[in-house]
Parts: structure tokens; sequence; C-alpha cells
């Protein structure tokens, strides 16, 4: 909506579905056909290409009374899961240049990439499924956010590139929501924490909760 583009310095792509993870099967089933690789991700499914380069995150949204509603997380522990997110993205091959969301620096990233990549296969696969585990089961904390069914229903068309994308019916009022009244402006990240530059929370869960606080419950 902001800069009428994939954003450049993103290390993935965020998106939403109606459907449920059923109705999802058939959609499963022609991206593993085209090699795309799939891994739950709390409540929702992450999907990325052969090479691990290109990374989708997909959240399912339902419907309930007058709400839409997604699950969504926030870490539990400062220390421990970002070092988990950093091992993760290691042991999966991401590219150093996508990893923006880290203290460390271009060639610090570079070495910790190579070294991961050392040992074998197999023990590779061992250790991501064993932090994948930590991170996912016991370091996030589970919220559920209801958004007004005003502010996604019915979503329209928004094309980008010849490229045609259904977004929420009030755009602009929910990235207020979401991201603040001053969501036009570009906000980077602090290197190695979780907030932006105007001291906003990285996690779209805390500015929710900060803003609306009757909008979000913890899952159970």
């Amino acid at each position: 909506m902001r800069e009428v583009k994939l954003l450049d310095w993103e290390e993935d792509i965020d998106m939403g579905t109606l459907a449920t993870r059923e109705e999802f099967k058939k959609a499963e089933e022609d991206l593993f056909f085209f090699g795309w690789k799939i891994f739950d991700k709390y409540k929702g499914i992450s999907i990325q290409d052969r090479e691990c380069k290109t990374k989708i995150d997909i959240k399912f949204y339902q419907q309930e009374w007058d709400y839409v509603y997604a699950y969504f997380v926030v870490y539990k522990h400062r220390i421990l899961l970002p070092i988990c997110d950093l091992l993760i993205w290691g042991f999966r091959g991401y590219p150093a240049e996508y990893k923006y969301e880290t203290a460390l620096n271009r060639k610090m990233l570079e070495m910790i990439c190579l070294i991961l990549k050392l040992p074998p296969k197999i023990m590779r696969t061992f250790f991501l499924n064993l932090i994948e585990k930590v991170y996912y089961e016991w370091g996030l904390t589970g919220h559920k956010i209801m958004f007004p069914r005003n502010l996604i229903l019915p979503l329209k068309v928004k094309i980008v590139n010849e490229f045609s994308y259904r977004i929420p019916a009030q755009s602009k009022e929910f990235l207020k929501l979401t991201y603040g009244d001053s969501w036009r402006k570009p906000n980077k990240i602090i290197p190695g924490t979780d907030r932006y530059e105007d001291g906003s929370s990285r996690y779209l869960t805390v500015r929710v909760m900060e803003k609306r606080p009757d909008l979000v419950e913890v899952a159970k």
C-alpha cells in the first residue's frame, strides 16, 4: 500500500486465507508438485522453494460474529528465542542478506551460515527439528487477534505489477490498527531488539494489544 511493490528488504512474504487447512490441501499438493517445501508454523504454515531462498508464511483466518480472527505469537524468552531463530535460519540456508532482524553484521552472518553447513545433512535435520520444537512449543505465547469484520470483508482486489491480490476491505484502517497512524513512513528495526526506531513493537500482537486490548485473547 505504501511502496506499491513487494518490499526489497523483506526476508519473507506474509499472506492469509479464509480457507480452512483441510480446504487448503489441494493447494499444498500443487505446491509440493512444483517443488515447494511445507512446514507447520503455529496454526499456520510456511512454504519455501527448493533452495529455501523464498519463504511465504500463511495464516488461516476464520470468521466469528463481527470478527475475522487468526493466531499470532510473541517470544517468551528474549535471549533463547532469537538464538533459536538464528539457528533455524542458518540450518535452512537462508541468504545472509535476508537476515535483517539481528545485530550481527553481514560477514558474521555469512560465517555462521558456512559453519552450520559443515555437519552432515542428517545431523542438520535432527538439530533443526529439535530447535523448531523448542521454538514453537515452548518459546512462544500464542494469541488470538479478532479484527473487526468490516476492516477485512468483503475483500477487494489490488493490482501490483500486473498481479492481482485480494486485500482487506479497509486496508488503510487495517494498517493504522496494526502499525499505527504513521504506517506510511518506513520504520527500521533497531538491530538485536524487538522494537522499531519509533519505539513500537515488532510483534503485531503487542501493537494491537497496546492499542485495542479488547481485540486480543491469549490462545488456549
